[in-house]
């Protein structure tokens, strides 16, 4: 995999994770547009939702600096 692809895929899921985290509502209703008229998404939901986001994050953040990730990249410890 190319350093440049590999920098789309972790930009991609950045902002993936950022808009799990802070614009629940809004991931909500694209994801339900189609089949809901006029609700809302559950505690739960908005919970599960942030909690998502927030280890996809952590996830784009600590992959780079594992073996594995180094190894993507072409770089090693």
């Amino acid at each position: 995999m190319s350093i440049v692809a590999f920098i789309a895929i972790e930009v991609l899921l950045l902002a993936s994770g950022l808009l799990c985290l802070f614009k629940t509502e809004a991931l909500w209703t694209i994801e339900h547009f189609l089949d809901v008229r006029g609700g809302e998404p559950t505690d739960f939901y908005l919970f599960g939702t942030k909690v998502a986001g927030a280890l996809l994050l952590v996830g784009v953040l600590v992959f780079p600096l594992t073996p594995p990730g180094l190894a993507l990249l072409g770089m090693s410890m």
